[in-house]
């Protein structure tokens, strides 16, 4: 952003712009990253009613199977 504008970061005249840009770019980031965060929580909500529930017993966990057609 900062080479796309033609600023010099080096050249302390510009040290106040190259500041905003990084506060601005920061703050996209934080952003970005609770977007996504959202994303993956959002997916995990919905997968987790898919979870099946395993019943125990005395002899360990029980699953249910399907009968067999044949």
């Amino acid at each position: 952003m900062i080479m796309s504008a033609g600023i010099n970061p080096q050249d302390p005249a510009n040290a106040q712009q190259v500041a905003l840009i990084t506060k601005e770019a920061t703050i996209d980031g934080i952003d970005f990253a609770f977007v996504v965060a959202t994303g993956i929580t959002l997916v995990a909500f919905v997968l987790s009613f898919f979870i099946r529930k395993v019943q125990v017993g005395p002899d360990g966990p029980r699953t249910k199977t399907k009968k067999s057609l044949a």
